[in-house]
């Protein structure tokens, strides 16, 4: 669902519970150094989904308290 507004409404829901805010986004470039669609050219959708998922599963075992945005 890209340009539905997932990122911006995860800051402002993080801001206004005063918690952090973690980007699947940011976290999947920051692990592949490729950003979601370049991956999967290179890599296939499977391969995606599965850093994808392994960045989720991170994020959700955070000990602090957060508002995750999920692709």
């Amino acid at each position: 669902m890209m340009g539905a507004g997932k990122t911006t409404v995860g800051y402002a829901l993080a801001s206004r519970l005063r918690v952090a805010y973690a980007d699947n986004d940011a976290a999947l470039v920051a692990r592949t150094g490729e950003d979601a669609a370049s991956f999967a050219r290179e890599n296939g959708i499977p391969a995606l989904h599965g850093v994808e998922y392994e960045v989720l599963a991170e994020a959700l075992s955070r000990d602090d308290r957060a508002v995750v945005g999920a692709p």
